[in-house]
């Protein structure tokens, strides 16, 4: 069974894992960041020019981590504050970042979000870096008016939104929410789901990113989530068949970044699509290919 995370026990495994195994906090952000590349590589193999949307912490390190991994692709990234506040290893990243050859565009206040806000619309596709898993209040300020602006974006040749853990603005311990929220055509988090992911109505459109011993993932969409959280989340994400997608729509999926190596999962995974491969009375059937 996969399991199902509020954002106090992600932080509580985060913490075990730096603590009791020593594995420094900069390398789960560079491995998460890592994985946030890879599937933007997979997903959107024609994506050029990107546009990173960093916040101050933690979930903005995670994307100047990504960015770095894409700077073939020439990103353009912005933080949203001043180099000042970022945070931990958020600002050691940045550096990073910057001495790899990129460049981050500081956007401290209202007047500098407009003037970046014309390359974030024409950019061929948005990473949301901005919030991660901790949201438990509306954003307000200068976050608060990206996401509303971002939320905001219509017509169907907008440019698809890659979510760094949760979109932003979703808080990750329920799934419902009353101020405005992004969208993400895809979403990759860490170590396992959350709450947010699986529980209505968010989960009425969640797709996973399954990973598998080759390290790569297939996209899974949940279907039929229950409307009670007493049914538990994983009840909610396994009610139902779950269909293989590969389509733009996906919103929910994750990737086993955090952790130095993916836990294998208590129970086998649904069957990933395959061509011309004969099945036997002791195999399930592989779904088609879609």
């Amino acid at each position: 069974m996969v399991p199902v995370l509020t954002a106090a026990e992600m932080r509580d495994a985060d913490r075990r894992t730096i603590e009791e195994l020593g594995l420094p906090g900069a390398v789960l952000m560079e491995n998460a960041g890592a994985a946030v590349a890879r599937a933007i590589r997979d997903r959107f193999p024609d994506a050029k020019r990107p546009a990173v949307l960093c916040g101050k912490g933690n979930n903005g390190g995670d994307g100047f981590v990504a960015a770095r991994h894409l700077l073939d692709l020439r990103p353009t990234v912005f933080l949203l504050g001043s180099r000042a506040e970022a945070r931990g290893d958020a600002r050691l990243h940045l550096g990073v970042y910057e001495r790899s050859g990129g460049t981050v565009r500081e956007v401290p206040d209202d007047g500098a979000w407009a003037t970046a806000w014309p390359s974030v619309r024409e950019a061929d596709l948005v990473v949301d870096a901005l919030l991660g898993t901790g949201l438990n209040q509306e954003p307000s300020g200068l976050i608060g008016r990206a996401i509303r602006d971002l939320a905001g974006r219509a017509g169907p040749g907008r440019a698809p939104l890659v979510a760094v853990d949760i979109p932003s603005g979703l808080s990750s311990d329920n799934g419902e929410t009353s101020w405005p929220t992004l969208t993400a055509q895809l979403t990759v988090t860490f170590a396992a789901p959350k709450y947010g992911h699986v529980l209505p109505p968010a989960c009425e459109r969640a797709s996973w990113w399954w990973p598998t011993s080759g390290s790569r993932g297939r996209c899974w969409k949940a279907r039929g989530c229950g409307g009670s959280r007493r049914a538990t989340p994983l009840a909610c994400s396994r009610r139902g068949s779950p269909a293989p997608t590969r389509a733009a729509s996906a919103t929910c999926s994750w990737w086993p970044a955090r952790w130095g190596r993916p836990a294998p999962p208590s129970s086998p995974p649904p069957p990933p699509c395959g061509r011309g491969r004969a099945s036997s009375p002791s195999r399930r059937p592989r779904p088609p290919c879609r």
